[in-house]
């Protein structure tokens, strides 16, 4: 993600490259992302994957019916694959998702976002802002970086349902009742489990440093000895 900025430090412009990795299950997942600044300021954005009709925008590019704004930065991550070869075993059904199964070639999203006024850095954050997921094409189920607030088109009533801990009152959001995250940021490279395994049975310090907060085992992701079991963690090269 870069930032792009006038004489004054003030941004004007945000060009981002997403290049999916991988996509497991059947679930057709989209990505975006939101920015702490009202629909207004952008002029204009381009560059989403979009495939499906469960996304409605603006003129101006970005997700309409939000009154910040919202980029949609693909609809079906499971489309973003090119040069796919091999087969999977029987229940696997994702792509660069089981060691020794299918494999594909991620393409890269290119999306720009140009601002009306420069903004303020302070104002606008850090990369890569608050991204999140839409859940198999449900536009309401939406799944966050832990205490990151949802867009407006997310469906509240699944706050608090099922395994999610969310509570908006307190501020809380995108968490299990024992501190879990839906939503990872790493700026590391990272090899994700295979399809159908828990990440924690691939990285084997992930639930005491999730549970701790953060204090304990902020490298949980590091090949180190004992943090990794290899057989969960996906093998591009096999």
């Amino acid at each position: 993600i870069n930032q792009v900025t006038n004489s004054s430090n003030d941004v004007v412009e945000i060009h981002a490259t997403f290049t999916p990795q991988a996509a497991g299950s059947g679930i057709r997942n989209g990505f975006g992302f939101m920015l702490p600044l009202p629909a207004s300021a952008v002029t204009n954005c381009t560059g989403s994957s979009i495939t499906g009709n469960y996304i409605n925008f603006t003129d101006e590019g970005i997700e309409s019916g939000q009154q910040n704004v919202v980029v949609i930065v693909l609809d079906n991550a499971k489309n973003m694959f090119t040069d796919i070869s091999g087969t999977n075993p029987d229940g696997i059904t994702g792509v660069n998702s089981y060691t020794g199964g299918k494999t594909g070639t991620g393409t890269p999203i290119e999306i720009a976002v140009y601002f009306g006024q420069p903004v303020n850095p302070d104002l606008l954050g850090n990369p890569p802002y608050n991204p999140f997921l839409i859940v198999n094409s449900e536009r309401g189920k939406e799944i966050h970086l832990p205490d990151y607030p949802p867009t407006d088109l997310a469906d509240p009533s699944l706050f608090g349902t099922s395994d999610d801990a969310s509570d908006p009152g307190l501020g809380r959001y995108y968490r299990s009742s024992n501190n879990l995250p839906w939503m990872l940021n790493l700026i590391h490279e990272f090899d994700h489990p295979v399809e159908k395994i828990p990440i924690q049975h691939g990285y084997l310090k992930f639930i005491e440093w999730a549970m701790s907060g953060g204090r304990q085992y902020g490298d949980w992701y590091m090949e180190l000895d004992g943090y990794r079991n290899p057989q969960n963690i996906y093998q591009a090269d096999q």
